[in-house]
């Protein structure tokens, strides 16, 4: 890895600096396995999307850099997080789920149980358009939340 530092612009754009100098304007970090491993495997990738550094663990960084890795990736990726579960409508599929994210109230159809994805520490939910929602931790949820998931992993 040769990140020398990292800065954001007068154009708000992440810029690269490596160890000799040169300087990368318009990077863009992207999650390579963004559910399964969020904060292993980064690329950093130039404004035409090819790879130009890569960070095996984010937390490997100095503080300065992963805080401003971390930053630019929040800012990139729209996945809301799943923080209360309020309502699913029972029988088969399709099912229409009532959630609260962190962006606010949002209801659902869920079209299969294969759209409740089990990762491990996280579970995916992918609604009817394609819209992704992230439970980071079912242990976080409240016991009616939990309760309502149980069917799905």
């Amino acid at each position: 890895m040769d990140i020398a530092d990292l800065r954001i612009d007068a154009l708000g754009q992440l810029v690269l600096v490596r160890g000799s100098g040169e300087r990368v304007e318009g990077v863009i970090p992207v999650r390579c396995f963004p559910f399964a491993q969020p904060r292993s495997h980064i690329a950093l990738c130039d404004a035409t999307g090819r790879e130009v550094e890569s960070i095996e663990q984010l937390d490997d960084l100095p503080q300065k850099l992963r805080l401003l890795v971390e930053q630019e990736l929040e800012r990139r990726e729209l996945v809301p997080r799943i923080l209360q579960i309020h309502h699913i409508s029972g029988g088969a599929e399709p099912t229409t789920w009532e959630v609260t994210t962190d962006r606010g109230p949002v209801s659902f159809v869920l079209h299969s149980e294969d759209d409740v994805r089990d990762l491990g520490q996280a579970v995916l939910v992918i609604d009817d358009r394609g819209l992704r929602f992230l439970l980071p931790s079912v242990d976080e949820l409240d016991a009616r939340s939990r309760k309502l998931l149980r069917r799905y992993l």
